[in-house]
Order: C-alpha cells, then sequence, then structure tokens
C-alpha cells in the first residue's frame, strides 16, 4: 500500500502500513530526478516501504545529527565551525552529496532517505508543544546551515522553486534610496561596502522578516521591508520555520490515528525522549534523593536555575507568591524530590503572614491538588523550560518566567553577575538573552555557575538544571554547618 503525499500531512498513520520485512530504503526507481537539490523544505512525503529497523535507525542518524549540532552552538561554535562540523557529521550518519555530473541516481537514494528520516521524526516529536518547539529549532538550525554552504548557483535555484515572492528592487528605486539603503546596512568595511548601483535588493512585507528588522539590519519603507542580496538567506530561513511549525501541528492533530499501532509507538516514543534524556521530572522522588524543607535555602543557592533563585529569593523576601509562581515553583521543588509532607512545611513557613485556618483553607489544598492528591488526581509535571518562556508572561507583581525571557538587559547582567560570573561571561549571556536564544543564555549561566571543568548538556528543563548541578557536585544533597537559613538577598528587579 502506498500512500498519497498528503497522507504525512494530514494523516501521519501512513508510517502504519509502510513497514515490510523485506525492502530497503533504496528500493525506488531513480529513473528521474526526485530530488533536484539537496536542500529540502520538505513538501514531498516519503513513498518507499521499509522495515521497522530501517524506520528507527533513520530517525536515529538524523537525531545524532541534530543533538551534536545543538551542542555545538550552546558551545558558541562560529558558523564556520558549525558547517565544518555538520559536513562530519553527514559523512558519518547520512551521506548527502552536492550535485554533480552523473550524480543523480546516488543522490536520489541519499536524499530520499534524508527526506525519509526528517518525517520519521515528525511523528516522534509532534506530541507536546516541547517536542515540536524542539525539533522546529533544530531542523531550522541544520536548514540554516545547508543553505549557506550551498553554492550561489543551487542555492538560487532552489529558492526559485519556492515561490516566496520576493520583488526584487528596479534600478531606478534603488537609485532613489541609495543613501537609506547604505545606512541600513550598517557597519561595513571598504571590502564589503554595499553598492546600490550594482547589489541585488528584494523586498518583502516587513513582518516576514522580523530578526532584521529588529537588529535594523535592512531598510522599511512604506509597509516592505528592502533586504541586501546578502540578507534574503534570513528570509527563506524564515520561512522554512514557519512552514515547519505549521506542518507539526497538523501532525499532532493526526497522531492519535497511530495509537493502536503497537510496532511503532514504542520506537516513536523513545525517540521523543532522547531529546531530553528525562523530560517530565514529574515524580516526588528525584534522582538525586528526597528533598527537605530545611535543605531548600542551600540548594537555591548552590544548584537551582536562575528563574527558580528568584522565586524563592521573592518568596523569603515577601512571604507570599502570587498563583503564577506558586505553580512555577512548587511543581519544581515537587520535581527536585520534596514530597507532600515537606511541601506543605516548607509553604507554611514561607506564607507567614497568615494564620494557620487562612493557609489551610486557600493554600494547602492547592500544593495537595499538584501532588495528585485532591481533585482529579492528575500527576502534574514541572514546567519545561518551553512552557515558562512561551506561555503566561508575568504581569505587575509577578516574579515567575524566565528571566533571560521577561527581564531587561540590565537586571539581567546584575542578577547573573551577583552570582559570580564574570563580566566577559555576564555580556555574552546578556547577549544570548537579548537575541532571544534563552535556553542557549540558561545552559551558558549553568557552565559559568558549575564546578570548573564540569561539562554542562543543553538546558531544556529546570529541573535538569538542578540535576546536572546536583550530580557535578558530587551528587548529594546535604546541610552543612554554618549554612544560614535564609537566603542572601539578590538584585531587585
Amino acid at each position: 500500500m502506498s500512500p498519497s503525499p498528503s497522507a504525512w500531512a494530514a494523516a501521519p498513520a501512513l508510517a502504519l502500513a509502510q513497514v515490510h520485512p523485506t525492502t530497503t530504503l533504496g528500493d525506488h526507481n531513480p529513473a528521474s530526478s526526485e530530488y533536484p537539490f539537496r536542500l529540502n523544505f520538505y513538501t514531498l512525503p516519503p513513498l518507499q516501504t521499509i522495515t521497522v529497523d530501517q524506520f528507527e535507525l533513520a530517525a536515529l542518524n538524523r537525531l545524532r545529527i541534530l543533538k551534536a549540532l545543538e551542542t555545538a552552538q550552546i558551545r558558541n561554535t562560529s558558523d564556520n565551525d558549525m558547517r565544518n562540523l555538520l559536513r562530519q557529521l553527514e559523512q558519518q550518519h547520512m551521506p548527502l552529496d552536492a550535485n554533480g555530473p552523473g550524480s543523480s541516481v546516488g543522490n536520489d537514494v541519499q536524499r530520499r532517505a534524508e527526506n525519509t528520516s526528517h518525517f520519521i521524526l515528525r511523528l516522534a516529536y509532534a506530541r507536546t508543544e516541547d517536542l515540536r518547539a524542539w525539533f522546529v529549532r533544530q531542523e531550522t538550525l541544520l536548514f540554516r546551515l545547508r543553505l549557506e554552504r550551498e553554492e550561489a548557483s543551487e542555492r538560487l535555484a532552489f529558492i526559485a522553486t519556492l515561490n516566496l515572492n520576493l520583488q526584487e528592487v528596479s534600478l531606478d528605486e534603488r537609485r532613489k534610496l541609495a543613501s537609506d539603503l547604505i545606512a541600513a546596512h550598517g557597519l561595513y568595511t571598504h571590502d564589503n561596502a554595499p553598492n546600490p548601483e550594482t547589489d541585488a535588493y528584494f523586498k518583502v512585507e516587513w513582518t516576514r522578516i522580523l530578526d532584521l528588522v529588529a537588529r535594523r539590519k535592512c531598510l522599511v519603507r512604506g509597509g516592505y521591508a528592502y533586504i541586501n542580496h546578502k540578507d534574503y538567506l534570513m528570509l527563506v530561513v524564515n520561512e522554512f520555520k514557519a512552514h515547519l511549525t505549521k506542518q507539526m501541528e497538523i501532525t499532532a492533530r493526526h497522531l492519535p490515528r497511530m495509537d493502536e499501532d503497537e510496532r511503532l509507538i514504542p520506537v516513536l516514543t523513545n525517540l521523543s525522549k532522547q531529546y531530553l534524556g528525562k523530560d517530565s521530572y514529574s515524580s516526588s522522588t528525584s534522582s538525586t534523593g528526597r528533598v527537605t524543607a530545611d535543605q531548600i535555602d542551600t540548594l537555591a543557592t548552590r544548584h537551582f536555575p536562575l528563574c527558580m533563585r528568584h522565586l524563592h529569593t521573592q518568596l523569603k523576601s515577601n512571604g507570599h507568591l502570587k498563583h503564577g509562581g506558586r505553580m512555577q515553583y512548587g511543581l519544581f521543588l515537587k520535581g527536585i524530590g520534596l514530597p507532600i509532607d515537606e511541601a506543605l512545611t516548607f509553604w507554611r513557613r514561607h506564607f507567614r503572614h497568615m494564620t494557620d485556618d487562612t493557609f489551610n483553607k486557600q493554600y494547602a489544598y492547592n500544593i495537595r491538588h499538584n501532588y495528585g492528591l485532591e481533585g482529579k488526581r492528575a500527576n502534574y509535571a514541572p514546567y519545561s523550560c518551553v512552557r515558562i518562556i512561551t506561555s503566561n508572561p508575568p504581569g505587575v507583581g509577578d516574579h515567575h518566567g524566565c528571566p533571560f525571557k521577561h527581564w531587561g538587559q540590565d537586571n539581567l547582567k546584575q542578577a547573573v553577575a551577583y552570582y559570580g560570573v564574570g563580566q566577559v561571561e555576564t555580556a555574552q549571556i546578556a547577549e544570548l538573552a537579548r537575541q532571544g536564544h534563552c535556553q542557549v543564555a540558561c545552559t551558558k549561566f549553568a557552565e559559568a555557575t558549575a564546578p570548573p571543568g564540569v561539562r554542562v548538556d543543553p538546558i531544556e528543563h529546570p529541573n535538569g538544571f538542578y540535576v546536572q548541578s546536583v550530580l557535578a557536585s558530587g551528587g548529594g544533597v546535604k546541610s552543612e554547618p554554618g549554612d544560614e537559613p535564609g537566603v542572601k538577598g539578590e538584585p531587585q528587579r
């Protein structure tokens, strides 16, 4: 049975009928090139039949590339080194050769396998908002690196097939706007000075190129952004990200059709867990051991991510947190191993401006509810970084949220420096946050505050930050003599 191309977008269950014990990824007639470019917007779903083993291996090979690139980006690797790394990873896991004389047959085999691996991971990573966000972010990075390394002629030919509605600016219009176009280019040297007389310029609706608009790298006039030929690649990357985001949402809506397949669901579930290793942290029995209310102060200063350190400090200072803060911090504490009895002790101790009766009536029920002991008795998971960043932004008087997303530059720098981060690293962290790389900035903060020589994995979850920090310090959670019962006040924002 061969599904129609629309089946992958509208009904991911195509994979159910595509598992076969004999055929391979290369079993397809390559008489004419299916994939004329090694760049791909992934609009053509795979039609070939593959085995379960091939299904899993193709996905794992791609996943290894995505994870390696993610780690390299967090290490602040230069784009040139990233492209060299990508070439090595592709040679090892997923060869993808450029076009050349007589290469169409071999290229189609490689590109078909690469295309298939992408669609398999779509199935694995469409299940939750967090997984979708991670997958889109890593695939966009992979696409950008491939786009930048491609030969100019191949790149332009590929882009011409995308129907991006780019309007080339006429010479007359370039001459009229010459001074503004040059000014919009920003700083430049003699070798790369813009020249509206000879350089190609394009104009698009300014809302399609927000990255360049935010960095003031283009001229905005009459609702259009005028972009230099060197900058239009950002528009292509943005279009890829928007397209993939939409397709992931469509895939997510149709995933329930696959739930009855006992062959693929375990494979897809295992693949989705590998983006973080452990992504829920929903149990109050932490991998780092049981935590008591008396230990929280010490742990906050040594092992909590910046968002949770801030919530703890404000709780101690004000004797209260609003609902958003209580949810974010309370579930985090549950995830690090604080059991329900200690949680009730902890929150009662800090809600010092009220009577026992008020606390029991207004707050104890919600605490027990978070532990699955009231209401529908659901086992609520601590919030991931993606959820904290993308939902319920803090308002006046709130202290929840992500410092790298919701704080101003001055407040962020002051808070980061307060915890012993050097001036150069503080500036790097603030710049990453300003560019919107919140989790990369958090990972840099984790590296800067970790013991010397400790390698920090990418931070995708506040509880993941905590686990890495505790394990890096020896794996124990102990209160030591001299630890003060309170947390030193952090800078106010």
